[in-house]
C-alpha cells in the first residue's frame, strides 16, 4: 500500500476502499488486471469528521452522514454487522414506477449470489429462504400462513466482517491492488468526442499535506459510499460547467434509507418462548438470524421487513460484544478488569452456546421487541448539493437535505398496524406482541444506515446511470454501490451491492481483454 504522491497508470482505477471497492479491487486484481485505489481515509477507518468531511445539514441532521460512515480501508466494514441478505421477487411490483429498476436487481443478485458468497469465503448452499422454513419448521408455516414469508440472513464471521481481508490476501501470482492512502478524488481531467461522448483521461488524487497521485486508467469505478459517490459526480459535473453528464441526469436527489423503529413488544412471559424459537443460530462461523416479508404489500406500500431484536446489556454480552469490535476494527480491545469479572460467567456461557448448541445465548430476563425496517419512497426534494463553502481540501462542502416526511410517518403506522395484525393471525405458536405507540421524531434507531437513491441506474432521462452502472455520457465512469438503487427495499442493500459489483468486475473485465485482444491483432497484422 502507498502514501504518493505519485503519478500511474493502470487498467482500472477505483475511487473508495470500503465494502464494494475492496470486493470489486479484489475480483478484478484475481483476474490480471492491474488496479489502483484511491481511499480518502487512512488505513483504518475513521469517522468523516475525522479527515475533513464535515457535510453541512440542512433542515434536519442525517446520522448516515456521520455515525453511518467511515473512511479508511475497509470503510464502514469495520464497524458494520455484516449482514448480508437478498433483494428479491417481493420487492418487485404492486404499483411501482421502478418495477422494471428492480426486476433487474433482483435478476443480478439471482445471477451473481453463489459467486459472491464463494468470494466471501462461504461454502454453504445459498438457501436464505429454505434454512428460515426448516429451522423454525411449525413457527414459519404458522407465520407463512399468516402472510410473511420467513427469511435467514447470514452473517460474515467475525474475521471477515471487515472486507479489507479482501486486499491483504495472496493474489496468487497475480498482482495486488495498489491503495493509496489518504488520497482525495479532487480532479476529473476528461476529454469531449465530437459525439458529444466524455471520456476520464485522469484523476488527481490530494492529501491535507498536498501530496498528489495522478492516474491514468482504461476505466474508473466511484465505489465511495452512497453520499460521497454523488458528491464526486457533482464535483465533476460542475467542474466541466454542466457538460459532462445529460442535464436532466438527477445527481444526490432522492436520498432514501430505511426507517427503522420498534412496533410492538414481545410479552414478557412469551420472551422465553421467543428466544428459544428466534435466537440466532451458527452454520460453522456464520451466523444466521431471522427476518419475515409480507408476502403481498397493498399497493403504493414501501417495501418492509421485521425481525425481532434481543436487548442484551449483561456484562458478559457487553464484554463479548467489545471484544468482537476490536477484532474486527483491528483494534486493542477496552474491557475494564472489573468489567471482565462481571461478565466473565456469562461470556462462558455465550461460548458453550455458540460451540455446542450452535445458537446464541439469550440469557433469562431479556427484553424482546419486534422491529419493522421500512423503505423511504423516492422523493426528489430529499437530495445532496454543493455548497458555496470549501473543505480544507479545497473542495465544495456537502449540503445534505433529508426528513422523515408526513407521508413517511403514515406509511410507517400503516405498516406496523398491518403487521402486527398478521402476526397475531399466527395463533399461540409464535410469542404475543403488546402494541407500543409509535415515538418519530424524525431520527432512527440503532446503528444501521443504509443511504441509496442518489446515483440511480435506469433507463429514464432523470437516471444518473445505465442500467449497466456506467455513468450516462462517460465511456469510461462507472459508479457501484448502493448508491445505484432507486429505494432501500425490502433487505440491507450491501449484499445486492456486492451483486452488482460482480457483475461489473465481470464486464469489464471482458472489455478490457475484448480490447486487449483487438490491440493484439492488429499488432501482430502489421
Amino acid at each position: 500500500m502507498d502514501t504518493g504522491p505519485e503519478s500511474v497508470d493502470a487498467d482500472v482505477c477505483i475511487v473508495g476502499a470500503g465494502a464494494i471497492g475492496c470486493y470489486l479491487a479484489s475480483c478484478l486484481a484475481r483476474r490480471g488486471l492491474s488496479i489502483v485505489v484511491l481511499e480518502a481515509g487512512p488505513m483504518k477507518s475513521v469517522e468523516e469528521q475525522q479527515i475533513g468531511f464535515d457535510a453541512i445539514h440542512i433542515d434536519r441532521h442525517y446520522h448516515g452522514a456521520t455515525s453511518g460512515r467511515y473512511f479508511g480501508v475497509g470503510g464502514s466494514t469495520s464497524k458494520w454487522g455484516g449482514a448480508l441478505v437478498p433483494h428479491t421477487e417481493l420487492d418487485i411490483g404492486t404499483s411501482d414506477d421502478r418495477e422494471t429498476d428492480w426486476k433487474r436487481v433482483v435478476s443480478v443478485v439471482n445471477d451473481h449470489s453463489t459467486a459472491v458468497l464463494r468470494a466471501l469465503g462461504y461454502a454453504g448452499k445459498v438457501n436464505f429462504n429454505k434454512y428460515a422454513s426448516q429451522e423454525l419448521r411449525q413457527v414459519g408455516e404458522a407465520l407463512w400462513n399468516a402472510g410473511f414469508v420467513p427469511q435467514a440472513g447470514l452473517y460474515l464471521p467475525v474475521s471477515r466482517k471487515n472486507l479489507r481481508w479482501l486486499l491483504d490476501r495472496d493474489f496468487e501470482g497475480q498482482s495486488s491492488p495498489r491503495v493509496f492512502f489518504n488520497a482525495v478524488a479532487k480532479t476529473w481531467r476528461f476529454t469531449t468526442s465530437a459525439q458529444d461522448r466524455s471520456r476520464i483521461v485522469q484523476l488527481d488524487g490530494v492529501a491535507k499535506g498536498r501530496q498528489q497521485v495522478s492516474v491514468r486508467a482504461k476505466h474508473f469505478v466511484v465505489a465511495a459510499g452512497a453520499i460521497e459517490c454523488a458528491r464526486i459526480l457533482l464535483e465533476a459535473n460542475s467542474a466541466s460547467n454542466g457538460t459532462l453528464l445529460p442535464r436532466r441526469a438527477a445527481i444526490g436527489r432522492s436520498l432514501g434509507d430505511h426507517l427503522s423503529i420498534a412496533i410492538a413488544a414481545v410479552a414478557t412471559t412469551d420472551a422465553p418462548q421467543a428466544g428459544i424459537a428466534f435466537a440466532p443460530r451458527f452454520s460453522g462461523a456464520w451466523m444466521r438470524s431471522f427476518r419475515f416479508v409480507e408476502r403481498q404489500r397493498p399497493p403504493g406500500a414501501p417495501r418492509a421487513f421485521s425481525h425481532l431484536v434481543f436487548h442484551n446489556t449483561g456484562p458478559g454480552f457487553a464484554m463479548t460484544k467489545e471484544l468482537v469490535g476490536a477484532l474486527q476494527a483491528r483494534r486493542i480491545p477496552r474491557v475494564p478488569a472489573a468489567d471482565a469479572i462481571r461478565g466473565a460467567a456469562e461470556a462462558l456461557r455465550f461460548g458453550f452456546s455458540r460451540f455446542f448448541k450452535s445458537r446464541l445465548y439469550i440469557p433469562k430476563g431479556t427484553p424482546v421487541h419486534l422491529q419493522l425496517d421500512m423503505e423511504q419512497p423516492v422523493c426528489s426534494s430529499r437530495r445532496l448539493e454543493l455548497s458555496n463553502r470549501l473543505d480544507e481540501f479545497g473542495r465544495q462542502k456537502l449540503e445534505i437535505r433529508w426528513a422523515i416526511s408526513a407521508s413517511d410517518e403514515s406509511h410507517l403506522q400503516a405498516a406496523a398496524e398491518r403487521i402486527i395484525a398478521k402476526w397475531r393471525c399466527a395463533g399461540s405458536v409464535v410469542p404475543r406482541l403488546e402494541a407500543r405507540a409509535l415515538k418519530i421524531d424524525g431520527t432512527k434507531i440503532y446503528d444501521a444506515y443504509h443511504p441509496v437513491g442518489t446515483c440511480r441506474m435506469g433507463d429514464d432521462e432523470e437516471a444518473v446511470l445505465t442500467p449497466d452502472m456506467q455513468v450516462r455520457g462517460v465511456d469510461n465512469l462507472w459508479v457501484a454501490g448502493t448508491s445505484v438503487l432507486s429505494s432501500a427495499g425490502s433487505a440491507n442493500p450491501t449484499f445486492t451491492a456486492l451483486c452488482l459489483a460482480h457483475r461489473l468486475a465481470e464486464r469489464l473485465f471482458r472489455g478490457i481483454s475484448r480490447d486487449q485482444s483487438i490491440i493484439l491483432s492488429a499488432t501482430v497484422g502489421t
